[in-house]
């Protein structure tokens, strides 16, 4: 499972680029089930986590992410930063669906590290994948 991508998918399939609903999560939801094998337990654990909510006190989740124990703080942080680049985002998503839609996967990847970068996150660039952290 590479944590980058499903962010990834599940951003460009929200209206907006970053959730702002509950249906937001049901996206999630699908992307988890699409694009992982995960028990439905840990896939409702990771979306409970992406909504900012936290499991009671003594539980430990048992997910396939967890050696690199991805914190409410860490999905917070990566929201706020994903909510404040989302009008350029969806600005330049609009400009290169005009040109070559399909090449928006690849493009909106790379656009999307490069803006995560200038709002003080860090994109990490191998070959032609895009990692978010």
């Amino acid at each position: 499972m590479n944590i980058d991508s499903i962010i990834a998918e599940w951003t460009y399939r929200l209206d907006k680029g970053y959730p702002d609903c509950e249906d937001d999560y049901v996206e999630l939801r699908n992307v988890l089930q699409e694009m992982t094998d995960l028990p439905e337990a840990e896939q409702n654990v990771i979306v409970k986590r992406a909504m900012g909510l936290t499991e009671d006190e003594g539980q430990e989740s048992n997910t396939s992410i967890q050696p690199n124990k991805i914190t409410n703080t860490d999905i917070n942080q990566l929201v706020e930063t994903i909510r404040s680049v989302a009008d350029t985002y969806a600005r330049y998503l609009k400009i290169f669906n005009l040109f070559d839609p399909n090449s928006l996967g690849t493009i909106s990847e790379v656009l999307l590290a490069k803006l995560i970068d200038q709002a003080g996150g860090q994109g990490e660039r191998v070959g032609g994948s895009q990692g978010l952290t």
